[in-house]
């Protein structure tokens, strides 16, 4: 016989109201989408000027879009998590603070150190 208190039932996943995987894809999408966006258009302005490889444009935009996904996910999980549905603006201020966090963090120049 075992003890009741190693009854796991009720620890079992409870279905979401909502589809969390597809949330999760759609804001990736849609913060890529936006990070390109301005990231393509602070490159063609550099190329335009001749002040920018196209090399480094792509890698711009690119590096720009993946910032962009992973910070808008990373919002957009925080923003559940506080119950944007229920409290809207705490979800907001969440979700704002967290993009933020995660933008300066993946677009932090890298520290160089030298020897000297």
């Amino acid at each position: 016989m075992s003890h009741p208190l190693m009854n796991y039932g009720c620890l079992q996943p409870q279905p979401l109201p909502y589809d969390e995987h597809r949330l999760l894809w759609t804001a990736l999408r849609d913060g890529a989408l936006i990070g390109a966006s301005g990231a393509t258009a602070v490159a063609l302005h550099g190329l335009s000027q001749d002040t920018l490889s196209r090399e480094a444009a792509l890698r711009s935009v690119l590096g720009a879009a993946a910032a962009a996904g992973v910070a808008n996910v990373a919002a957009t999980s925080v923003a559940q998590m506080f119950g944007a549905r229920r409290r809207p603006l705490l979800g907001a201020l969440a979700a704002f603070t967290t993009a933020t966090a995660v933008a300066y963090m993946l677009s932090a120049p890298k520290a160089c150190t030298t020897r000297d």
